[in-house]
């Protein structure tokens, strides 16, 4: 029997379920996605908690965008079956995988599925380079039965991968310290508005207020409120101004009355008659 031992059959259950639960759950998806396009829920918080795996990083404004993750997902399932399926025919496994990576450049390039330009830049990077590799691959199988140039073209082809780890590495690396500079910019800008909120704090209660801005404040209160309540702002404006101009001219006539007091007052007496200017 081919499959007679215990690991054999376990290896064959699992492989058969994987089978079957990909396509369903690929089906299940792409059900999810319609159906939420249909009824604009896309962005909605309950639709993004459940399923926002699947719009991570995408451009929700076209249906490639919509659609790329599921479209990954189907490339994946198709790369390992060609592999696995293809494995004793090299060169048809190659070509095969080649046709996919162009059908992918093809709908990035016409789709544009990446929201973020960076995003962008290192998916098309990614992809140039597998195809670079695949075709160097290609000349290692037996179409080159002369074996030309096979040292350099494995050279070339350990170069392409090695290069491959170093951009996505220095991606990765770049997006860490964005991430990192961001959250400290963030605290840094959190404690300067602490900061600045005591020190105006503080201010207010040793300088308090005098009468005409603490008036004045109290009718931009009184504006805010009426606003609330429905009044136009522009007459609220004009109302407030007249209020703070009227509140001026009374204050000014308190002050002269001070001061002709204080003047008054300050005449000095003999023999019980004022001494006036004219005398």
């Amino acid at each position: 029997m081919k499959y007679g031992t215990v690991g054999d059959i376990i290896g064959l259950i699992i492989s058969a379920s994987i089978l079957i639960i990909t396509p369903y759950s690929i089906i299940i998806f792409v059900r999810v996605l319609n159906r939420a396009s249909k009824e604009r829920k896309l962005q909605a918080t309950d639709f993004l908690t459940d399923y926002g795996i699947l719009l991570d990083g995408v451009n929700l404004k076209t249906t490639i965008g919509l659609y790329w993750n599921v479209f990954v997902q189907i490339r994946w399932v198709l790369t390992i079956g060609i592999i696995v399926a293809l494995r004793d025919y090299n060169q048809f496994q190659i070509m095969l995988l080649f046709i996919l990576n162009n059908l992918t450049i093809f709908l990035m390039i016409y789709g544009r599925p990446f929201a973020e330009r960076h995003a962008r830049i290192m998916a098309y990077i990614n992809e140039y380079l597998i195809s670079v590799y695949l075709c160097l691959l290609f000349c290692l199988t037996d179409y080159n039965s002369a074996n030309l140039c096979r040292e350099e073209i494995a050279f070339c082809l350990l170069s392409t991968v090695f290069a491959t780890v170093v951009a996505n590495g220095a991606y990765t690396l770049g997006q860490i310290v964005q991430l990192c500079y961001l959250r400290v910019k963030k605290r840094i800008s959190k404690s300067q508005q602490y900061k600045q909120k005591k020190y105006i704090q503080a201010e207010n209660i040793t300088q308090p207020q005098s009468e005409p801005f603490s008036f004045y404040h109290g009718q931009s209160f009184k504006m805010e409120e009426e606003q609330k309540e429905g009044e136009k702002p522009q007459e609220m404006q004009v109302r407030s101004q007249s209020n703070y101009l009227e509140q001026l001219e009374e204050i000014s006539k308190i002050s002269e009355k001070n001061v002709n007091s204080n003047r008054s007052s300050r005449l000095l007496k003999i023999d019980g008659r004022p001494i006036t200017p004219w005398k």
